[in-house]
């Protein structure tokens, strides 16, 4: 848990503080070109997504859409079993056995819609809960890792993070 003065009490494993400590060291030891490399490829890559914003949302929806129609086939297959089955062990005509597979599918849906909406709360705090714990977590390494720089690092990274802020502002601002 982290208090207000940025202290943690949660204990670390010797493995945490291991790759913790070879990171931060990666980061110390890294040269200025190395630095400026990292940082400017997390910059090209928000432009990137900036940029192409309506192809990627294009292609999410595209691969959305086609994982619906392929879980629709799915269902059709099953559906369509099931359908032969009850018109043979009953001697039911078509009609009949969609009538039935209908009840059931829709009694099916109420007892799960009504499943799900009694455990949503549960989930919502269990998910507010989890992401609580992520923020702080990488929060306090954050902290950590920023301490450990010297100043000389500490203004070359906050530089080159403003340089990238201003020409983000600049894109965005046209």
């Amino acid at each position: 848990m982290i208090n207000l003065k940025n202290k943690s009490d949660s204990k670390l494993t010797a493995r945490d503080q291991r790759s913790r400590k070879q990171k931060r060291d990666d980061q110390q030891n890294e040269t200025d070109t190395e630095m400026l490399i990292r940082i400017s490829k997390k910059f090209a890559t928000l432009f990137i997504v900036i940029l192409m914003f309506d192809s990627i949302l294009d292609l999410l929806t595209g691969l959305i859409d086609l994982l619906i129609e392929l879980l629709h086939l799915v269902i059709e297959f099953f559906e369509y079993m099931f359908e032969v089955l009850l018109e043979h062990i009953f001697s039911a005509h078509h009609h009949e056995s969609e009538i039935i597979i209908a009840n059931i599918t829709m009694a099916l849906a109420l007892y799960l819609l009504v499943r799900f909406f009694l455990k949503l709360p549960n989930l919502f705090v269990r998910l507010q809960r989890n992401l609580k714990a992520i923020y702080l977590k990488r929060k306090h390494r954050e902290i950590c890792n920023w301490r450990a720089l010297s100043l000389e690092r500490k203004i070359k990274i906050s530089l080159t993070y403003s340089a990238g802020l201003s020409g983000f502002l600049f894109l965005v601002t046209l």
